[in-house]
């Protein structure tokens, strides 16, 4: 079992969701969304992202990623909830009581059908929640006692075979297939911001100067919720200088900012990187800019990357 930690993948080592003793066994999920397959180096992004998706999602209040465990097209296994924590992601509290949640990096266009490899770490989580977190013999899928088409066909197929671990051909289900369930969207379609510039401006001695991002110094449009990470390296630092990043929401119409809480970068000389995160709901009428202060003269912006996801409203 290739089995990647919390902190291994840069979440906190424990989750704050609630402690469940026990579970019937163990719902089978998939993203819903549109997902393409990747190279396994970029799995664990994708991990942090929907996990800072779902902390920035403001309907369904989610304390942490809503999976347990979350199984990437190459089989590895990364711990989300972990065993012994309830679930966000069956529906309901009594749901979420009932089954651990395990969602594979599957989309509803892109990656849709499951390869071997995935199956095999579907079948390593499922053994896991067992051994690690007392789940019982049940696997079902996230539309077995609920209106939703997840986790898809090809994966519903493969849960109601008895979710075999690969070994030749899966064997069709029986009985028959349902009626076509009732589509459902728990959560919208969040859009992927992913800006990667070399170089940069130089910030003048004591000023808060906005860092362009790929087209101007915008990064977001309003109205949208958004869950973003900027990593931002500079050249030139002297020693013991303080050198700041920020996000803040600016008024189209007035230009009034709105700050963010800034974040002080290491203080040492020569080249500096470091990162700030910001999420929420940025209303209509407003941007969302990325920000730089240093307190001397010479500091130049060498690279910036801006990623995260948001949700366009309205």
């Amino acid at each position: 079992m290739d089995f990647v930690s919390r902190s291994e993948w840069g979440a906190p080592s424990t989750s704050p969701a609630a402690y469940l003793a026990s579970a019937r066994g163990v719902k089978v999920h998939y993203l819903g969304t549109a997902y393409t397959s990747r190279a396994h180096e970029g799995c664990a992004a994708y991990v942090r992202q929907l996990r800072a998706a779902h902390l920035a999602n403001t309907a369904e209040n989610y304390v942490d990623v809503a999976y347990n465990l979350l199984v990437c097209e190459h089989g590895t296994v990364y711990e989300g909830r972990g065993a012994h924590r309830r679930s966000g992601a069956n529906g309901s509290a009594t749901l979420n009581t009932a089954h651990y949640a395990v969602c594979a990096l599957l989309g509803s266009s892109g990656l849709t059908e499951p390869p071997d490899a995935m199956l095999r770490g579907l079948r390593d989580a499922i053994d896991y929640l067992r051994r690690e977190g007392a789940a019982g013999s049940e696997v079902l899928g996230h539309r077995d006692g609920y209106a939703t088409s997840c986790p898809g066909e090809p994966l519903h197929a493969w849960v109601r075979a008895g979710a075999p671990r690969p070994a030749g051909p899966i064997p069709a289900p029986d009985p028959p297939p349902d009626p076509a369930p009732v589509e459902e969207d728990l959560m919208p379609v969040p859009e992927v911001l992913l800006e990667s510039l070399p170089g940069g401006p130089e910030l003048p001695a004591g000023e808060w100067l906005e860092v362009p991002a790929a087209e101007d110094t915008v990064v977001l449009r309003g109205p949208c919720v958004y869950a973003v990470t900027a990593t931002v390296a500079l050249t030139g630092v002297p020693d013991g200088a303080r050198v700041r990043l920020r996000f803040s929401h600016v008024d189209i119409a007035t230009r009034r900012r709105y700050r963010r809480l800034a974040v002080d970068l290491p203080q040492r000389a020569g080249e500096v990187t470091g990162q700030v995160s910001a999420s929420g709901r940025l209303p209509r009428g407003q941007y969302l800019k990325l920000q730089a202060l240093a307190e001397l003269g010479g500091v130049s912006v060498s690279h910036r990357t801006i990623e995260g996801l948001y949700w366009p409203e309205g």
